[in-house]
């Protein structure tokens, strides 16, 4: 290895450890696309894993660990003729206060756990977790057979998991494999193409132990602890006696420095709607009824970040705009984390929107 690099500082190339990691000194994930590197085509790879003629054995079971504490409340009231020009009045609240935790961030898909060899070791926070949801809503029937409904929702911020920014080049279990378990090398075999969790978090920790306010400090001591050092595949080559620490360094062959987060960054926001429709109904005969209705979404028209768990601030710290790390109110309005128009239940915090109906009973 010291030959090679030697080679290359001679040509006065500037050496990469991608440089050495596309000749063999990889992951067979990298190297050998997760297959026996004997049926992938690119030769061998220095770290095949325990069962160098297996490949990358993803097998799935049932097994996933998830747990959901909750309370909740609810309050219904029915009324006649409550106070002038209302007939009837149906009004109901609901609260509740929960906690969803689980090995994975998506409990619904297929997952992957964050340390092969601790799989419980990063449990926390799942994607769909809000401490905190409240729901009101009522009907008031109205004089000369107009009926008004309204519901509303205010939902707690979902969580974050917050990672180490991977390059995307070969070489990345140097870099940000600092579990050593073969995940969060950066290619899509191994975790979708993402580095490991900051060290010192867990699952969903941003939005819950690491709010905007205290993510600064967690970088900093990042960087003054982590930044720099050897990944469990690096401190392998150091002490086979292939490199030194310094050479690794020199390669970018150790785990990466983190940007600093900008003056106000900002964190998750929560989820805000109110809907309201009115409604005429007009009865022909016994059974014909006729009743056209206009209704509004979010009338309000709040503008609603983060509502969804694919629609968040990434949480890959390369201070990037629309990062938890790079990210400020300016930013986040045209970062496109706003909840935008979908269907169905999907549109919950969408931008207003106006819905013309008629219906025909009969």
């Amino acid at each position: 290895m010291n030959c090679y690099l030697a080679a290359l500082l001679a040509n006065e190339q500037v050496p990469d450890i991608s440089d050495f990691a596309a000749n063999g000194l990889d992951s067979a994930n990298s190297s050998c696309a997760g297959l026996p590197c004997f049926l992938g085509g690119t030769g061998n790879a220095a770290f095949p894993g325990r069962q160098k003629l297996l490949g990358t054995n993803q097998m799935l079971f049932p097994i996933g660990k998830s747990l959901y504490k909750g309370l909740q409340m609810s309050f219904k009231e029915n009324v006649k003729n409550p106070f002038r020009g209302v007939r009837a009045m149906n009004l109901q609240v609901s609260y509740a206060l929960s906690k969803y935790i689980a090995t994975s961030q998506d409990s619904d898909f297929i997952s992957t756990v964050e340390d092969t060899n601790r799989p419980t070791a990063f449990t926390g926070p799942n994607g769909l977790d809000r401490k905190h949801q409240i729901s009101f809503g009522g009907t008031l029937e109205l004089p000369a057979h107009f009926r008004m409904s309204v519901i509303s929702h205010f939902y707690s911020p979902l969580p974050l998991s917050l990672r180490l920014p991977s390059s995307g080049l070969p070489g990345g279990l140097f870099q940000t494999d600092w579990t050593g378990d073969g995940t969060g090398d950066g290619t899509a075999i191994s975790n979708g193409g993402e580095g490991d969790l900051l060290p010192g978090t867990k699952l969903g920790s941003y939005g819950r132990t690491l709010t905007a306010s205290t993510i600064a400090k967690a970088i900093q001591n990042y960087n003054s602890t982590f930044a720099g050092s050897l990944t469990p595949a690096g401190q392998v080559l150091v002490t086979q006696g292939f490199f030194t620490k310094d050479q690794l360094a020199v390669l970018n062959g150790v785990m990466p420095q983190l940007a600093p987060v900008p003056q106000g960054q900002v964190g998750l926001a929560w989820l805000r709607a109110l809907d309201l429709r009115v409604g005429w109904s007009w009865k022909f005969r016994e059974r014909i009824t006729l009743e056209p209705t206009v209704a509004f979404f979010n009338v309000l028209n709040f503008s609603n970040f983060d509502g969804s768990p694919v629609n968040t601030l990434s949480g890959t710290l390369d201070g990037s705009s629309g990062s938890a790390n790079g990210t400020t109110v300016a930013d986040r309005r045209t970062g496109g984390t706003r909840v935008g128009f979908g269907s169905g239940v999907f549109g919950l915090g969408s931008p207003r929107a106006m819905e013309f109906g008629l219906r025909l009973t009969f």
